[in-house]
């Protein structure tokens, strides 16, 4: 698949996907053999990347497995350089409901290093957004747009979060403390600091 059909066809998923995590996780019956099935092999797609157009798949089927986030992190973390907004937001997408440790300090890395693209810290600051407060619809556009007035909706009651590895007992402390800086650092581009604001901002209404 090329670089431009990958990047429509994971907007595609997008669509689908962001709008309707409660509708998936009320689809998704956890205890059920098929379930832990189909986790297991998006898992496996997402960690080995084979097969290649079983991924958008796969992306989709992580919204509702608790056990994904490792695999999420390691995917995050070698997306640094990748420019592709769609792959990036599609990656990012589950994490909505997915809360883990990992992917947490894995959002955290990336988005404090300045070696890598801007899309990719962008999407780990939405990482470490939803870590903060799961549930809650963060636009990608808005957050690195500094017209953009709001970054962010309203965690849904409907919307099950399921819990992997625990966040560190600091961990808003810790995405305070990275998101001040990079927000206030004048040498950094302007839409990664918008994007930093929009965290601080949502770090505050904890």
């Amino acid at each position: 698949m090329t670089k431009r059909a990958r990047g429509i066809s994971f907007a595609g998923l997008i669509v689908v996907t962001a709008c309707a995590p409660a509708a998936m996780t009320a689809q998704a019956n956890p205890d059920s053999v098929h379930h832990r099935n189909n986790c297991r092999l998006a898992e496996q797609v997402l960690s080995t990347g084979h097969p290649a157009p079983r991924e958008e798949w796969a992306l989709g089927i992580v919204w509702n497995c608790r056990d994904a986030g490792p695999v999420l992190a390691t995917r995050l973390t070698d997306a640094r350089a990748s420019t592709d907004s769609a792959y990036l937001n599609a990656l990012t997408a589950p994490l909505i409901q997915i809360r883990d440790g990992q992917v947490f300090a894995a959002g955290l890395a990336l988005a404090g290093d300045r070696a890598a693209s801007l899309p990719a810290r962008v999407a780990a600051i939405r990482a470490v957004m939803y870590a903060v407060r799961p549930g809650g619809y963060v636009n990608p556009a808005a957050l690195a747009d500094p017209r953009a007035v709001n970054c962010f909706g309203t965690p849904s009651p409907h919307s099950e979060v399921l819990n992997g590895a625990p966040l560190p007992s600091d961990y808003l402390d810790q995405a305070r403390a990275l998101m001040s800086r990079i927000a206030s650092d004048h040498s950094e581009a302007e839409g990664i600091r918008h994007a930093a604001q929009c965290a601080v901002f949502l770090i505050r209404l904890r």
